[in-house]
């Protein structure tokens, strides 16, 4: 609109003047000036804008800048902090444990008979140990228990999943006992637990039964099956009330074999087999001698046939494997029939 309004005024300016190719150079000239005012207007504009961008995006950078900086010093400043009170807290746990193995050895050294240091100190000290976990021979001694159960009952045929449920049945008894041994042992003015006399047992049962059931289960019993024999065996395991004590009775109810005797009742087992697994390897050694010898008596020239059998017996024992059961000589793991039998085809091959 500024643009005609100014190209009208030109115009009347024009006519109002005596030469009319004045007015006409003017009126192109206004119009230039016009032109060229608009075109320097919208560049400082645009100038304007793009420096009012750039001063916000520096003003912008710089903020971001400061408040990273400020975020650095912060998280120096909580590093510092907590760098020291790991400091610390690791300075009193080292305090603590030192106070605990000097607690021990004063223990140790009470025990052996040695002087003992002042009741405050001891005290303290076992102010200490009351909180503290229980000892690494009380836990050693557990898993050993759990350990031989668990090979027991794998040694007797129980599956690995039964022969483990009955040693953590078993484990717990036996952590059980031993606490209750040290609760005896040092009773507590404060509480007393009376401890049923068949526990023992009914935890046994039950590791019976659930090492039964478990066996059932692997052999293809359906689970209902299983828990029926699983249920008729235990009946059968439990042993029956007498009149005699609770002491008398669990000291009968208790097995005649402990487990390392069990185990080594087992390995003397496996070593008998063994050794009769290399008697039969002896007798069939024995065996082929004999078929060779008499395969070479059968091919030998008639002098070489009519031997005695006391050349040839003696040439069978300086080859055979020696077995005192027979005088020093003979076969191994054959009676007296076998041999018997062996002599006579010998003299029959050699007619």
């Amino acid at each position: 609109m500024s643009e005609m309004k100014a190209l009208a005024d030109a115009a009347d300016a024009a006519s109002r003047s005596h030469a009319p190719e004045d007015g006409v150079a003017a009126i192109a000239a206004a119009a230039a000036d016009e032109g060229s005012s608009a075109r320097r207007r919208r560049v400082r504009k645009a100038d304007l804008n793009r420096e009012e961008r750039l001063l916000h995006n520096r003003t912008t950078a710089a903020e971001s800048r400061k408040r990273k900086r400020e975020m650095v010093v912060d998280l120096e400043r909580s590093i510092e902090f907590f760098s020291r009170s790991n400091a610390d807290l690791k300075n009193s746990n080292a305090e603590l444990e030192r106070e605990i193995l000097l607690a021990k050895q004063r223990i140790l050294a009470g025990e052996t008979g040695l002087p003992t240091p002042a009741p405050a100190v001891n005290s303290s000290l076992l102010g200490l140990l009351k909180s503290s976990e229980p000892s690494e021979d009380e836990e050693q001694a557990r898993a050993a228990h759990f350990a031989a159960t668990q090979a027991m009952y794998k040694t007797m045929g129980f599956p690995p999943a039964a022969a483990r449920q009955a040693a953590s049945t078993f484990a717990a008894a036996y952590t059980a006992k031993h606490s209750s041994s040290a609760s005896a042992a040092k009773p507590s003015p404060v509480l007393k637990v009376d401890r049923p006399a068949g526990a023992t047992q009914n935890q046994a049962q039950a590791a019976h039964f659930a090492a039964t059931q478990a066996l059932y289960k692997s052999m293809g019993f359906p689970p209902r099956a299983a828990k029926e024999a699983a249920a008729t065996f235990s009946r059968c395991h439990q042993p029956t009330n007498s009149s005699v004590s609770p002491a008398a009775s669990a000291v009968a109810a208790a097995p005649s074999m402990t487990p390392a005797s069990y185990i080594d009742s087992l390995n003397k087992f496996a070593l008998q087999q063994a050794a009769a697994a290399k008697a039969a390897a002896n007798a069939a050694t024995a065996a082929m001698q004999i078929a060779k010898l008499h395969q070479g008596v059968m091919q030998a020239p008639a002098p070489v046939m009519q031997a005695p059998v006391a050349s040839m017996m003696q040439a069978l024992a300086m080859g055979l494997p020696q077995s005192p059961a027979f005088g020093g000589t003979g076969l191994s793991g054959l009676d007296n029939n076998q041999l018997g039998e062996l002599l006579s085809k010998l003299r029959q091959f050699q007619r």
